[in-house]
């Protein structure tokens, strides 16, 4: 059974993906936790 290189590439482009998302969500995941304590320090 053998690996082909499309599918190193199919791989690859899949870490790659992952990777992006995976930034995306914790920077949108630090920006929403910022954002609720400082809508917490104002009613409080």
């Amino acid at each position: 059974m053998g690996v082909s290189r499309t599918q190193f590439v199919y791989m690859a482009f899949d870490v790659l993906l992952f990777a992006l998302l995976l930034r995306r969500l914790l920077r949108f995941a630090a920006e929403y936790g910022a954002r609720a304590a400082m809508d917490g320090a104002r009613v409080a």
